[in-house]
C-alpha cells in the first residue's frame, strides 16, 4: 500500500494492502508447510519442531493437502489482483512465485 501512496497511486492502495496481508499468510503457510515436508539444513531448524512445541500452524490444525490448496488458491488471487491493477507486473509475480515455491 505504501508504494501506492510513494507512486500517487493512492486509489489502489486498498487493493495493495490487501494483497500484501494475503501475501504474508501465503508466506505463514508456506514456512508451515516446510517445517514438516522440508529439509532440516535448509529451513535452519529441526524439523518438526513446531509439532514438538506445540504450536497451533495452519498445517496442523487444517492438514497438509489443504495447506497445499490454500497456498495455490491465495496465489491465484494475489496474481490475479497484481495483473489487473499493475502495467507491468512481471516483476512482482516473480516475488509472488519465489515465495510460493520457497524451499527454505
Amino acid at each position: 500500500a505504501l508504494g501506492c501512496v510513494l507512486s500517487d497511486q493512492e486509489k489502489l492502495s486498498d487493493i495493495f494492502q490487501k494483497v500484501g496481508e494475503e501475501l504474508g499468510i501465503l508466506f505463514q503457510i508456506q514456512d508451515d508447510l516446510l517445517e514438516i515436508e522440508g529439509d532440516a539444513a535448509l529451513i535452519g531448524k529441526s524439523k518438526d519442531s513446531d509439532l514438538k512445541n506445540e504450536k497451533k500452524t495452519y498445517v496442523r490444525l487444517s492438514g497438509i493437502e489443504k495447506a497445499k490448496a490454500e497456498i495455490d488458491q491465495r496465489s491465484k488471487a494475489i496474481e490475479k489482483a497484481i495483473q489487473e491493477n499493475l502495467r507491468s507486473p512481471d516483476a512482482l509475480l516473480e516475488v509472488i512465485a519465489l515465495i510460493k515455491n520457497r524451499s527454505h
